[in-house]
């Protein structure tokens, strides 16, 4: 956009979008205290609840990444309509988000209570919790984008289809990981988190979200025109299979360079080592990233 296109901006349609971001951040915080069934600004202001802060935190990211998905598409004509579209659409996020967040608890951490640990101060599943939360709006931010503001059925159904069977392999790939911490004697995966161990949630938080960045750009790939929902299904699981099997090649290469002499497992479960779990994190994300901008060249 140049000098001349951004002075030419409608001011009135700016203003809107901004307002109503207003409205839904505060309605976005309150509901994070009216899920939990507690007070948000007692736990915010008055028990300086970190890990509450930081789930609340999260909710505010997921809900700005979601939002990017419809305001990157064409708003429809006339101010109401776009208001309502906006309003519609970030109700709608706020619901799916909470939806996301309870299956993944629900089935990849079914031995935890999210609800009494964040209450309780867990720097650790606050952690988890906002990693289920912006792995959400990853994916469903990339399905506002391939539905539109003006969806058709056969796309509703396809974006339906891609979100459940996302949740599913957001939850088996955690519990894939959680596998693997167990297996090598490192203790309960689930146990860690109880306990508050950073540094282990850490460490599980880069691969969920790398994934979840890999799930949404697979939905790129997805010809915009389909009206075949399976099709739809079928071409975005081969996708997604393909560059998640990248990803974790791709990764593992990085990590033989990168954690040469350095043994991460042992460094993060046995030795709370936060450093080298922030390391291995940003590994994933990183590689993911590369990933995503060359799929999207395609």
């Amino acid at each position: 956009m140049t000098l001349t296109q951004w002075w030419q901006t409608d001011g009135i349609l700016l203003l809107l979008q901004i307002g109503i971001s207003l409205l839904l951040f505060p309605l976005l915080r309150f509901s994070q205290g009216w899920w939990d069934g507690v007070s948000s600004h007692e736990e915010l202001a008055e028990r300086d609840n970190l890990a509450f802060g930081i789930s609340t935190a999260a909710a505010f990211i997921a809900m700005a990444i979601m939002l990017s998905g419809v305001l990157n598409n064409p708003m429809p004509i006339g101010y109401l309509d776009m208001s309502l579209t906006l309003v519609a659409f970030g109700v709608l996020g706020i619901l799916l988000m909470r939806l996301s967040s309870f299956c993944i608890d629900r089935f990849a951490l079914p031995r935890i209570d999210k609800r009494e640990l964040i209450l309780k101060g867990n720097v650790a599943m606050a952690s988890l919790d906002a990693t289920a939360l912006i792995s959400a709006a990853l994916v469903i931010r990339s399905l506002f984008d391939f539905v539109g503001v003006r969806p058709s059925i056969a796309a509703i159904i396809s974006a339906l289809l891609i979100y459940f069977t996302s949740l599913l392999l957001l939850t088996l790939i955690s519990l894939l990981l959680q596998y693997r911490h167990n297996r090598r004697h490192f203790g309960p995966f689930q146990q860690a988190i109880q306990q508050d161990h950073r540094s282990v949630a850490i460490a599980h938080c880069g691969p969920l979200l790398a994934c979840a960045m890999v799930l949404a750009s697979a939905t790129l790939q997805l010809d915009l025109g389909s009206q075949r929902p399976l099709q739809d299904l079928w071409h975005w699981l081969m996708v997604s299979g393909v560059s998640l099997s990248i990803l974790l090649l791709w990764r593992r290469l990085l990590t033989t360079w990168v954690m040469m002499k350095i043994n991460p497992g042992k460094e993060i479960a046995l030795q709370d080592n936060g450093g080298i779990a922030a390391l291995a994190s940003a590994q994933w994300l990183a590689v993911a990233w590369l990933l995503n901008v060359i799929l999207s060249s395609l």
